[in-house]
């Protein structure tokens, strides 16, 4: 709701343009998505404002999170758990938030794990606080390595945004193939990489995008990562930004064990990133079943 929210006022302020307060307003609206983050002492009213957050969306998409096998975790490892899809927004990621994680065991222990998204969020006014808040950070290398460093679990959707461009109605689409860069960070820090899944998660918003016969995908693409997200409408219930309740059910698969590579060669970052391919295809399949309201198609770009 917070794009929504941020867009609305946006036009709000542009209507009243050239009045000269109007002027003033917008650019302190835009220049609050620039202002430094405390990230690391949030205020209480903050954590508390995202602790509701985080429990009320777990009720609202009945949240579960399953691990296959919580014994194959060591308690001192970084490892890097790689969840698709991203659809509309990766509401799944508040399975991993500070506000309430669903993560079993030694693996939901304080400062054990850390979830990222992706860095455009981080300008986007109010919005930037409340993802800082329920512990999101940046899904910049130099924030992943810093948390890999320390040993933590970092979580991230490495289909990114350029996901929802190739987004389908029909089938879940994951855009990995040519993401080789979270595949690079496992080697250089020996974490394992670990495919998770978040079943249902298509169903929370609906949407329409840009695209052929009347706009072409590399327009789309290029406007796409200029700007850091899809240029898409979506909307929940009532044509509100409220997302439709529905169950997402995140499913954690066995670490995949990588070597400590320095310096990886592009051989060794393809092998790895395609035994991740396989094994996110291998858990889509072997749990779809268990999700009839969740899409049972799955493509792999």
């Amino acid at each position: 709701g917070g794009f929504h929210v941020n867009l609305a006022l946006l036009a709000i302020e542009i209507y009243f343009w050239p009045n000269k307060l109007a002027i003033c307003v917008t650019l302190m609206h835009i220049s609050s998505g620039f202002i430094p983050i405390n990230k690391y002492k949030p205020p209480e009213w903050g954590k508390h404002l995202a602790g509701i957050i985080t429990r009320t969306a777990h009720k609202l998409f009945h949240a579960t999170l399953e691990l296959e096998d919580l014994a194959a975790f060591s308690k001192d490892r970084p490892y890097v758990i790689g969840l698709e899809p991203h659809s509309v927004l990766p509401l799944s990621l508040l399975h991993f938030g500070e506000g309430g994680c669903l993560l079993p065991g030694h693996l939901n222990l304080p400062g054990r794990k850390r979830a990222f998204a992706t860095s455009s969020i981080f300008y986007v006014p109010g919005v930037r606080y409340l993802w800082s808040w329920m512990g999101l950070r940046p899904a910049s290398r130099k924030c992943m390595s810093r948390h890999l460093k320390a040993g933590r679990v970092c979580i991230l959707v490495p289909g990114g945004v350029q996901e929802c461009v190739h987004m389908r109605t029909d089938s879940e689409t994951l855009f990995l193939r040519s993401r080789h860069g979270f595949v690079r960070l496992a080697l250089i820090h020996g974490a394992p990489l670990v495919p998770a899944f978040a079943f249902g998660q298509c169903n929370a918003y609906k949407w329409v995008k840009p695209g052929s016969p009347y706009v072409p995908e590399f327009l789309v693409l290029a406007v796409s990562r200029f700007i850091g997200f899809c240029p898409i409408l979506f909307w929940g219930k009532w044509g509100s930004p409220v997302p439709f309740q529905c169950p997402i059910h995140v499913v954690v698969g066995k670490p995949i064990e990588v070597p400590q590579v320095d310096h990886p060669t592009k051989e060794q970052i393809q092998l790895y990133l395609t035994t991740f391919i396989e094994s996110m295809e291998v858990l889509f399949h072997t749990h779809k079943h268990k999700y009839p309201s969740s899409m049972q198609r799955l493509q792999i770009l």
